[in-house]
């Protein structure tokens, strides 16, 4: 049975909702980024319409759960450029394709569903249901997020790495403890979290992300965002704050989150006045390290395959912008829009 709870425009998620998403998210083993939390945060500081979550429940018990957004009468996930992953959380493939099935159903014209992955939770089953729904189906990719696969040895990880990397990362190490005791230090945020917030905060816009207006604290939304996402994390146990320590001063700064034994970096920056002894370098050898030890399967970089993530690894993971072309008369109209009139449109602009 699939059923729709609305949540308006400023209305939290109601308690028990959230009981039954988080324990079906922990059964599934779902990323942090399609939890109850992370959608929560995400809305307060970002969400401009009402939130319908399509629930599938069998005897009586939640098995499967897609939240969407309905703005103007479309419906489209609820994500940004501030999102690493989306799709449905369920207990089986099935029950995913059910899901997206139903939001095809729920729309006159089209569905937008933005930075899936191509697995059975997102575009795998929105696939399947759109050919079964007689829709149409339009994809783009929105980015390749590296990764480094972590569930193996560090001595074959470092064999697989051009050895000028390897050789400079050793002699910025000296350069470092020349200056003082290195310490990387990775606090769970169970204590003095707002400080530590606020002490990597001023780190992360300290360099060209502040000029350019990408730090987080550029935006009010944005900072109360990843706040937010902060808070819930470390009452769930899965955030990470890490430090590259110099004599205790901070040269750089990691906002992670860590679950299922995957390693998400979500923000990252440094001391711009530290440059010359390269504190960015220094904290993603360390981390990535971290990763091996502690034992992880994967330490993901999310965002986009930036030159400076590919130095580290060339496995990437894709993220995929789907647009979904309703059967019916508006449906057509929509996808005439948006394949042939708009694109024609953009060109023109361009052009003037």
């Amino acid at each position: 049975m699939i059923s729709v709870e609305r949540i308006e425009a400023g209305e939290e998620l109601p308690h028990a909702l959230v009981l039954e998403w988080d324990r079906l998210a922990r059964e599934c083993e779902a990323p942090p980024f399609v939890q109850s939390g992370w959608i929560a945060a995400w809305r307060r500081s970002f969400g401009s319409g009402a939130l319908e979550i399509l629930t599938l429940r069998r005897d009586g018990r939640l098995r499967g759960l897609l939240p969407m957004e309905r703005r103007r009468g479309s419906l489209s996930s609820p994500t940004n450029a501030h999102t690493p992953h989306f799709g449905a959380v369920t207990e089986s493939p099935a029950d995913a394709k059910a899901l997206m099935r139903t939001v095809i159903e729920r729309s006159r014209a089209s569905i937008c569903l933005e930075h899936l992955a191509d697995d059975p939770s997102g575009l795998t089953a929105l696939s399947g249901a759109t050919r079964e729904a007689g829709a149409h189906l339009s994809t783009r990719v929105l980015g390749r997020s590296p990764y480094v696969d972590t569930h193996r040895e560090l001595s074959a990880y470092e064999a697989s790495l051009d050895a000028k990397l390897l050789r400079e990362v050793r002699r910025r190490r000296r350069r470092l403890e020349s200056q003082g005791p290195v310490q990387l230090e990775v606090s769970d945020g169970q204590g003095r979290l707002d400080e530590l917030l606020d002490e990597g905060l001023l780190i992360e816009g300290a360099a060209w992300k502040a000029a350019e207006g990408t730090a987080i604290a550029s935006h009010e939304a944005t900072l109360s965002f990843y706040r937010s996402v902060a808070r819930w994390a470390a009452e769930e146990g899965t955030l990470r704050l890490a430090f590259l320590r110099v004599g205790g001063r901070p040269l750089a700064f990691d906002l992670c989150l860590e679950q299922n034994g995957s390693h998400y970096l979500l923000k990252t920056g440094f001391d711009p006045g530290a440059r010359p002894l390269a504190p960015g370098i220094m904290i993603r050898w360390e981390m990535i390290a971290r990763a091996f030890t502690e034992g992880l399967a994967s330490y993901e970089f999310l965002g986009k395959d930036d030159a400076w993530k590919l130095r580290w690894t060339a496995a990437t993971r894709a993220r995929i912008a789907a647009r979904v072309f309703s059967p019916s008369i508006p449906g057509s109209a929509s996808r005439l829009w948006w394949t042939r009139a708009r694109p024609r449109a953009r060109r023109v602009l361009r052009r003037a």
